[in-house]
């Protein structure tokens, strides 16, 4: 719909004459790009460390004191044919089944080669996963992986909530 205006000023002096009319045609809003998940799995490590678990339907995550508890999750996005840098205030939404965790989850983007290309979801494991330090629960290699953000909810989310993560690093 076009819409059609006149300005005028008004000082202490008084108000200016109304310039010429002009219209403008405001765009609707781009649209909302949805894209699920390409992959995902969790990594386990300790003594299920060579353990894929690609198939799983959940994503568990877990910081832990001991090894065999250690748990990340992996997901990439297929992003072939979008135009990523005309698209601002992406967000990432997870649907919580569970949250027995008082410590928020750190997010990190993968880099260059381990953006998606380094993994495979029906093979990924805690020893062969990108960026992984294998020694410690919550450790990466800094170097390969941008910090995106924390998805700390208030209290437990109930079952089913979505977790939204929106940062200027998502963005970017």
């Amino acid at each position: 719909t076009p819409y059609f205006y006149k300005v005028t000023m008004t000082t202490a002096l008084g108000t200016s004459p109304a310039s010429e009319t002009v219209s403008a045609t405001p765009h609707p809003f781009s649209s909302t790009c949805t894209l699920e998940s390409s992959a995902d799995a969790y990594v386990r490590g300790g003594s299920t460390a060579t353990n894929n678990y690609g198939s799983a339907t959940q994503l568990v995550v877990k910081n832990a004191t001991t090894a065999d508890n250690y748990r990340k999750g992996y997901i990439r996005f297929d992003l072939t044919g979008q135009d990523v840098h005309s698209t601002p205030n992406a967000s990432l939404q997870l649907i919580a089944s569970t949250w027995d965790e008082t410590t928020p989850w750190q997010v990190y983007g993968m880099k260059n080669g381990d953006a998606g290309e380094s993994w495979v979801e029906s093979s990924i494991t805690w020893n062969n996963a990108p960026a992984n330090i294998t020694t410690t629960g919550d450790t990466l290699v800094s170097s390969r992986v941008v910090f995106l953000g924390t998805l700390a909810p208030a209290g437990v989310p109930p079952l089913g909530s979505v977790l939204e993560l929106r940062s200027a690093a998502l963005d970017a």
